[in-house]
């Protein structure tokens, strides 16, 4: 069980995101700059991003309140960031969708036995 607020919220983020209940978007990092997850919600956006732009820790999350002021910071390499970040990447590259497609091709490629 999640415990405080913020173990709370990346636990429902996930959860969320998994169910496709929220919509993550890309925005392309420039310059060498990481490639960062962002989602609006009624009042707030939240930005999310492998600080080394590798996919693995230290991540950042950031909430903005409704004038786009950060309102809180996370870093590091906590599990619960871990898991948003991956299940987020899996929802907007599309990663089931692209593996259920290779493996029907494949499975038309190959002859029954």
């Amino acid at each position: 069980m999640p415990e405080n607020k913020i173990d709370l919220l990346l636990d429902r983020l996930a959860q969320a995101t998994s169910d496709d209940a929220i919509e993550w978007n890309i925005e392309p990092g420039e310059w060498g700059d990481p490639d960062k997850y962002t989602t609006s919600l009624t009042r707030n956006t939240l930005s999310l991003w492998a600080k080394d732009n590798d996919g693995l820790p230290p991540f950042i999350f950031l909430i903005h309140g409704p004038d786009g002021q950060v309102v809180e910071e996370l870093r590091g390499a906590d599990h619960r960031l871990q898991m948003l970040f991956d299940a987020v990447r899996r929802k907007v590259l599309k990663v089931d969708e692209t593996l259920d497609q290779i493996i029907i091709e494949l499975n038309r490629r190959i002859s029954p036995f």
